[in-house]
């Protein structure tokens, strides 16, 4: 896979990951461009200019640099293991935008889950 499949990926994965879910023509209106060549990006066969990207990063709300973490290539006995879960949590936070305090709230429920699950 190439970058710009890798980069294509990277941008459905963020889009999706948005609640409300972001389609490719909200994400095109917000970055000014058109669906289809959101389409274009999103499947590698078009590379956008660093202004472009810039736009895509600012209309899903992530900094740029969030563009360009892609995931470990996953093969079939991977995508369920526990790094690749926790990307796409990560990914979903990220894109959610939540306040620092739901961030709190989330790390504490997740500090109570794991004690208890210790302790079974």
């Amino acid at each position: 896979m190439n970058i710009s499949q890798k980069l294509g990926r990277r941008i459905r994965a963020l889009r999706a990951a948005r609640v409300p879910k972001l389609t490719q023509a909200g994400l095109a209106r917000k970055a000014g461009t058109t669906q289809v060549f959101i389409g274009l990006i999103e499947r590698g066969e078009k590379t956008p200019s660093l202004q472009m990207l810039g736009n895509i990063a600012g209309a899903l709300g992530v900094e740029m640099k969030h563009l360009f973490i892609f995931p470990a290539e996953k093969n079939t006995h991977e995508q369920n293991s526990p790094e690749t879960i926790l990307q796409e949590m990560q990914d979903a936070l990220i894109a959610a935008k939540l306040s620092r305090q739901d961030l709190e709230m989330l790390k504490e429920i997740t500090a109570v889950f794991c004690k208890n699950k210790n302790n079974l």
